[in-house]
């Protein structure tokens, strides 16, 4: 996919959504996140790449870099209205796959957490929506050019990059559509280790939860 990545978008569109990207935020570097969303919320070009499960296909997503993100939207007139993105954390596509070819089918990834995004002055949103391009407002995964290592925090620096994006999420937009505000507690977990003091790696096993 050249120098193409794949943008998942968490949202506020339930509880449940918000968890997801606070769970992003928090997890060790190497812990395996399940996002899926139905084929009609995909961009064309990441849901004609998507092989069925268990039909054999050649998938050319694995190991593609990921970038996930949290949306902020508001409903006017029964439909959403994008207000802002933040991209948080990068991750390493180990599995992805859809149940069909229907807008209502599944679509599954599965990715490796990874570097954190590194927050200084730039306007996200504005950014997203330039890579997002036709695709704003309409896809909530999709494929898009790069968001370049220069935005990267290199891994030394995460409890630093981590602490800059928890200053720069507003408040105001963990809030669900049926007016419900929520105060996200922040955790930053460097990892888990053994009783010999070795950190523990995780490991991806498509059979577990």
């Amino acid at each position: 996919m050249n120098n193409n990545s794949i943008y998942l978008m968490s949202s506020n569109a339930t509880k449940e959504y918000i968890i997801d990207i606070l769970e992003v935020l928090s997890l060790p570097f190497g812990t395996v996140q399940h996002f899926r969303y139905q084929l009609k919320w995909l961009d064309n070009e990441l849901k004609n790449k998507l092989p069925i499960k268990n039909n054999n296909q050649t998938n050319e997503l694995k190991k593609q870099r990921v970038v996930v993100c949290y949306l902020y939207q508001e409903k006017e007139n029964s439909e959403w209205k994008w207000i802002a993105v933040y991209p948080v954390r990068t991750g390493i596509l180990v599995e992805a796959y859809k149940t069909g070819d229907n807008d209502e089918d599944i679509a599954h990834f599965y990715f490796k957490v990874a570097n954190y995004i590194y927050y200084t002055q730039e306007n996200f949103t504005d950014i997203i929506k330039r890579i997002a391009n036709e695709k704003w407002g309409k896809n909530y995964a999709l494929i898009g050019q790069d968001l370049g290592n220069n935005y990267i925090a290199k891994r030394e620096d995460s409890s630093s990059a981590f602490h800059k994006i928890c200053n720069s999420l507003n408040l105001e937009h963990f809030k669900s559509p049926e007016g419900i505000s929520y105060f996200p507690v922040y955790c930053f977990i460097k990892g888990l280790k053994n009783k010999k003091g070795e950190t523990i790696m995780p490991l991806y096993d498509p059979y577990t939860y």
